[in-house]
């Protein structure tokens, strides 16, 4: 897969973009007329689209955001957000830094009852600060030095530094909410100009059952919603984790199969009967894919793998960053694991890339230590959302103080401040019911995307 076919499939939709006329492009508003040329050119061999091999053939022949901006908006009178936010992906030159939280290393059950080694609740996340530009707008070491911390805490300051919570309760957004710390930093990032925020989340439930999906449906397209339903099911009864244990998932033994779909029916029947009549068909289908398992080859993906290992290691979400951000700096937090294998993803998935990457002890990178601050609301805020119901949240967002309600008001604007000016600073959320918690606090603030800063 090239870069540009990575950056797109992260996509909801791409449309190639119609052919330019030519006789109506005034080349004199091309802010580079020698790559102008070479731009049309190429498209011209190409049926005059936009497509993969076009980004890819630009990225290696060093061609310019601004030009390729100017070909898509001007010559093609293309300005979808999808579009632009694509190729300001790939040929944009940020600066990228990040921490992750919840990084367990391995995601895994303890023992045979199904208890794991992080709470499922807590999405691994990777992110933090992007910018534009050659030097930080913003005096980090003045910024950490108004927050109300300890003077020890200024070699490395982390968010638990700048607000009080609880680094395992699913609720501790809300307690994050009314720090003052976190207003002084939400406001000084949102009104930065050409500083964004990036996130990418791996949801620890989900992407622990998705292979019980990919074994026993035959229905690529469907899938997609079924693991959503298993995962909202789950995540409200997790007693499917004690099942999963007992069976030594994901390396289900060849002499257990039929016992383990048997079990596994009994408990896709029970949620059916608890479900919404609108669930009711899908349920069904499981229950008929199950109940016809009798063999290792019908449950391909979740035998002959290590026991109770459930989530192998979280570089791949790195990997997928540095894939996408192809003219871009990217600076980790150190991370042992991380570092180890990161190469070998690299090297299959962007052999060709011309960005460049490296990992930084956060003691000794300001920004590293920002990116902790917002990653960590980031995986508080997701935590949140994993456990709370669409009620709950209404209930919750009615009792807010002033503090609290306007530091949720502020995050939620630097978010789309920066996911409008670059979708794919936005990733990993594919959770439909996480979509609806996330519209519906959104709506709730009254946030309207025409007066959110750009």
């Amino acid at each position: 897969m090239t870069q540009a076919e990575a950056t797109f499939s992260i996509s909801t939709h791409f449309h190639l973009i119609n052919p330019y006329n030519s006789n109506t492009v005034d080349f004199s508003t091309a802010p580079n007329y020698g790559e102008a040329l070479k731009i049309f050119t190429f498209s011209d061999a190409h049926q005059g689209v936009i497509d993969y091999d076009f980004l890819d053939w630009a990225l290696n022949a060093d061609i310019a955001y601004e030009s390729i901006e100017w070909f898509v908006t001007k010559a093609c009178n293309n300005c979808e957000r999808q579009i632009i936010s694509t190729i300001r992906t790939l040929f944009m030159k940020y600066k990228l830094f990040f921490d992750e939280t919840s990084n367990c290393v391995k995601y895994r059950f303890k023992n045979g009852e199904g208890q794991t080694n992080s709470a499922w609740y807590n999405d691994f996340v990777v992110g933090g600060i992007a910018y534009l530009g050659d030097d930080f707008p913003i005096n980090v070491d003045d910024l950490f030095s108004q927050f109300k911390m300890q003077k020890s805490a200024l070699a490395d300051p982390k968010l638990k530094h700048i607000a009080e919570f609880n680094g395992e309760d699913p609720s501790r957004f809300l307690d994050i909410l009314k720090s003052a710390n976190v207003s002084l930093l939400l406001k000084t990032l949102y009104n930065a100009d050409n500083v964004f925020i990036h996130w990418s989340s791996q949801n620890l439930l989900f992407y622990s059952l998705v292979d019980i999906i990919d074994s026993i449906s035959d229905e690529p397209i469907y899938n997609i919603h079924l693991k959503n339903l298993i995962y909202e099911a789950a995540s409200n009864n997790q007693d499917i984790m004690e099942i999963l244990a007992r069976y030594d998932y994901p390396n289900i033994k060849e002499d257990a199969i039929l016992d383990f779909s048997k079990e596994l029916k009994l408990w896709f029947v029970k949620m059916r009967d608890a479900s919404k009549p609108s669930d009711y068909d899908s349920w069904n289908y499981l229950i008929s894919k199950i109940s016809a398992v009798h063999t290792k080859e019908e449950l391909l993906f979740i035998t002959d793998n290590e026991d109770y290992l459930l989530i192998e290691n979280f570089v791949p979400l790195y990997s997928s960053r540095i894939q996408i951000f192809a003219n871009s700096e990217l600076y980790f937090d150190e991370c042992g694991i991380v570092q180890d294998n990161i190469d070998g993803f690299v090297n299959v998935l962007c052999p060709t890339r011309k960005n460049t990457f490296e990992f930084r002890n956060s003691k000794n990178d300001r920004l590293i230590s920002l990116s902790d601050m917002i990653v960590g609301i980031t995986g508080a805020l997701q935590a949140y959302i994993n456990t709370h119901g669409v009620n709950r949240i209404k209930k919750d967002i009615s009792k807010l103080s002033n503090t609290q309600r306007e530091n949720l008001r502020m995050f939620f604007k630097l978010r789309l401040k920066s996911s409008l000016y670059d979708m794919h600073f936005d990733h990993g959320n594919i959770i439909e019911g996480s979509k609806i918690k996330y519209e519906l606090i959104n709506n709730s603030l009254g946030i309207d995307k025409k007066f959110i800063k750009q």
